[in-house]
């Protein structure tokens, strides 16, 4: 037993297997109630747990168990065989039963006993805890976390918590939504982090989390110092390329977006492109990543230059990376070309338009959908000059391809309808656009899936068909088009403007219609939206645009 021992401290495993099996085979012949038994059982499974062959290592311990407890229920090494099989248990993600096997390991600890290692302690409660979080037990796991915490500071008094402890823990409270707490904790866990390794990539992910946590809290004053922190930071750890790491600060940037908190966005996105690797390919795909995100972000704030010049880097990146005829680039350069038509440059939007038409035509496997998307892009462009005749044969063109490729009645159809009938209600032909909005409507209406549209464009061709409808005093058909897409703009929250335009003809509709308190009742949502107009012009690129990202 000693010689095995040794082999296995010395991390020669199959030549302690070998001894442990001869052992146990020996003790076999001294039956059941003799110690030599039990320990090589639980030698011999302690082996096969280190080297994660549960299936082997399970039997054992269960064998042992039923040993010990035949001498009683306080035997000392019961509790070490039923933490065993929790950690088997939990390993095979049969987290119920690994709780089961954690508790019962428990009790001998706590009421037999309590002088026991406090190291084993720690190491119990820490498990048990991370099990109860597993099944999403967050309360339970909060006691015993606190318990890993005091065992951790009765084994090394002069050892300072854990900061990977520390995070553990913070999660858990973010879990039971107890922010303040989970704040506090990563707060610490990122003071730790930094006194043991300086600043690094474990203090700057418990900074993420901690502005994660003020943002949930809508503390945007703490979240955007945090932000700062997270800059002040990235510039220390420049070049140290940790592509995790870059991407973990990104994704914070997105939610710092998602809050309208764009200047925040701006810096943490920043930080990410400072601390992504790049001489990788990898690296570089994940630097262009969030190059897209910053863009998009100055793009929601209208600042079209600041959007290009990202977007014209971007192209460089993926002309590079993945070449001219690959849908990132193609993407790439419709996006800059969007830039250029909202800062009105459209001789140069429909260069790149017509650019990322012949790249999308040169596609090593056809792509019907990048063809489709450059085609209604440079439409678009077209549109906006009133240059009608140039902008109808592209939308024809890009319909044509739609319904012989993608489908006759595919979503994708119907939006290429709308553009149509959008560029013949420009120039009021309106028995034109008729035909053209009712079968655009009527594909929209049989998709299974409403969350797989274009839901904002779906809604302006209602709007647009309710005003045709109107112009006829054709009421009836007006009102369930209206409340269709009431309810399709407040389950997917599609854009205000388009929203407040069908509330405006909804509530004309209800005036003409003599029901006034309705119409009032609309009238007062509208104005809440601050929409409350009967706009006739209608955002067409971006919803185009949607169909690449």
């Amino acid at each position: 037993m000693l010689s095995a021992t040794q082999a296995r401290k010395a991390l020669r495993f199959n030549e302690a297997r070998r001894l442990f099996e001869s052992a146990l085979r020996q003790a076999e012949r001294f039956g059941e109630n003799d110690p030599r038994l039990t320990t090589s059982l639980r030698d011999l499974a302690d082996l096969y747990l280190d080297k994660k062959e549960y299936a082997k290592a399970e039997p054992l311990y269960l064998r042992e168990l039923k040993i010990l407890e035949t001498f009683g229920n306080n035997y000392p090494d019961i509790a070490h065989d039923l933490f065993s099989l929790g950690r088997i248990y939990s390993a095979r993600h049969d987290y119920t039963k690994a709780d089961k096997y954690y508790r019962r390991a428990v009790v001998p600890i706590e009421e037999e006993f309590p002088q026991a290692n406090a190291r084993e302690q720690y190491i119990l409660y820490s498990d048990l805890a991370e099990n109860c979080k597993n099944l999403k037990n967050y309360s339970d796991a909060e006691i015993y976390y606190n318990k890993m915490l005091a065992s951790g500071r009765v084994f090394a008094p002069g050892r300072p918590e854990m900061a990977e402890d520390l995070v553990r823990v913070a999660e858990n409270y973010e879990n039971l939504g107890k922010f303040e707490e989970a704040a506090n904790f990563y707060q610490r866990a990122a003071a730790q982090f930094e006194k043991i390794y300086g600043v690094s990539g474990g203090s700057v992910t418990a900074l993420c989390q901690l502005a994660h946590v003020r943002l949930r809290q809508k503390n945007f004053g703490e979240a955007d110092k945090v932000a700062d922190q997270i800059h002040k930071a990235a510039l220390k750890l420049r070049g140290k390329q940790q592509v995790v790491l870059s991407t973990h600060i990104a994704d914070l940037g997105s939610q710092f977006a998602d809050a309208g908190r764009y200047s925040q966005a701006e810096t943490v996105y920043k930080a990410a492109i400072l601390v992504a690797p790049r001489d990788t390919t990898i690296g570089q795909l994940d630097t262009g990543r969030t190059l897209l995100r910053l863009a998009d972000v100055y793009s929601k704030q209208e600042r079209w230059a600041d959007a290009a010049d990202y977007y014209q880097q971007l192209c460089s990146l993926y002309e590079r990376t993945s070449g001219r005829n690959s849908i990132p680039y193609i993407h790439c350069i419709s996006y800059l070309g969007s830039s250029r038509t909202n800062q009105k440059r459209y001789a140069d939007a429909k260069v790149l338009f017509r650019s990322a038409l012949s790249c999308a035509e040169r596609l090593p496997t056809r792509n019907y959908l990048e063809v489709i998307n450059a085609l209604r892009c440079l439409a678009t462009v077209a549109h906006e000059q009133k240059q009608f005749p140039e902008a109808e044969a592209l939308f024809k063109r890009a319909l044509d391809i739609s319904k012989k490729n993608i489908g006759p009645n595919s979503s994708i159809t119907a939006d290429c309808l709308h553009d149509l009938g959008s560029v013949y209600l420009d120039q009021q032909k309106y028995n034109q656009v008729l035909p053209i909005y009712r079968r655009a409507v009527e594909i929209y209406l049989s998709q299974p899936d409403p969350a797989t549209l274009n839901t904002s464009l779906m809604i302006e061709t209602m709007n647009a068909l309710s005003v045709i409808y109107l112009s006829e005093n054709n009421y009836a058909a007006i009102e369930p088009l209206c409340r269709k897409a009431i309810e399709l703009s407040k389950h997917f929250s599609t854009s205000r403007e388009a929203y407040g335009r069908t509330l405006s003809i909804y509530e004309d509709l209800l005036r003409r219609t003599n029901r006034l308190n309705q119409a009032d009742q609309i009238a007062a949502e509208a104005r809440s939206l601050q929409e409350h107009e009967a706009a006739t012009t209608y955002s067409r690129l971006a919803p185009q645009l949607n169909l690449c990202k």
